[in-house]
């Protein structure tokens, strides 16, 4: 059986090297992780941790601010104003791979982000690219997901 530090070892083995370890993890309420693409192929539930980010107003979202106005684009290389209110910031594994559904909307992992890890907990963040936020910062929401073919 794996404790806690096993299972962060794991974790941070898979953020820093995704292809090479060939390990990709949806957590849910089910057990500590299950593989996303079992999970993405099968449109199961999940639980993901909220949190939401507005490239307008800079700030530490933007690395590249110029005259009032966010230049940066996504991890995916793509340009963020093409993606608000249905692009989302996913753990690296994730990006351009799947799509989260959440509030009605399907939201493509486009972006990463320094904090959009796989907690402690085993839940995964996912930061939406919405003017208003989703809901409260950090809390849960049920969600599903899907493989991008």
């Amino acid at each position: 059986m794996l404790d806690e530090s096993h299972i962060v070892l794991a974790l941070l083995l898979a953020l820093c090297f995704p292809t090479a370890a060939e390990v990709k993890y949806w957590p849910d309420n089910e057990g500590p992780f299950l593989a996303l693409e079992s999970k993405a192929r099968s449109g199961e539930p999940g639980v993901v941790r909220v949190s939401h980010y507005w490239l307008p107003g800079g700030g530490s979202n933007c690395s590249w601010f110029v005259g009032g106005v966010c230049r940066s684009r996504t991890a995916s290389g793509e340009r963020w104003e093409d993606w608000t209110e249905q692009g989302a910031a996913c753990p690296r594994v994730w990006l351009e791979k799947v799509e989260v559904y959440a509030r009605g909307t399907w939201w493509l992992c486009v972006d990463t982000g320094g904090g959009i890890v796989v907690g402690a907990d085993g839940i995964s963040w996912v930061d939406f690219m919405t003017e208003m936020p989703l809901q409260d910062y950090g809390t849960t929401l049920g969600v599903r997901v899907r493989e991008v073919k």
